[in-house]
């Protein structure tokens, strides 16, 4: 069905070209520069098809340079993260400034406790005298 309805197409723009430019004389040299269109643009398109699939595999070829365990690890679903050096030296200086702070606070109350000083300020916002250590 679409190759006859494109081959009447043909017939049809064909005979319409031919009366246009001027007769049945300039049909060869028309055939001849449209298949010299076709060809340049075919070979353009080659080319840019075959840079962009290289492009593609080469991004390609990157990703599958992870392990399995590490693209299952990095996916959203996970639950765990494969952590690059830099973030966890951040998360270690993090731990480590929350651990200074707290040990800081309990020196203060020791050395309230020393001084004779027998309330110690809750961390919880209660009117008690505890201390509570939170479990992180």
């Amino acid at each position: 069905m679409a190759g006859a309805f494109s081959g009447g197409a043909e017939i049809f723009t064909h005979n319409a070209l031919l009366h246009l430019i001027g007769g049945r004389h300039n049909v060869l040299p028309g055939a001849i520069m449209f298949s010299i269109f076709g060809f340049v643009g075919q070979g353009v398109y080659n080319f840019a098809d075959a840079r962009h699939s290289e492009m593609q595999q080469s991004d390609f070829d990157a990703s599958r340079k992870r392990s399995t365990w590490e693209n299952l690890l990095n996916s959203r679903w996970s639950p765990v993260k494969v952590l690059s050096d830099e973030e966890y030296e951040r998360m270690l200086e993090e731990k480590l400034l929350r651990l200074n702070a707290e040990i800081a606070l309990i020196d203060e109350d020791i050395a309230k406790l020393k001084a004779g000083d027998k309330q110690i300020r809750p961390t919880d916002g209660s009117e008690e005298g505890g201390r509570t250590i939170s479990k992180r």
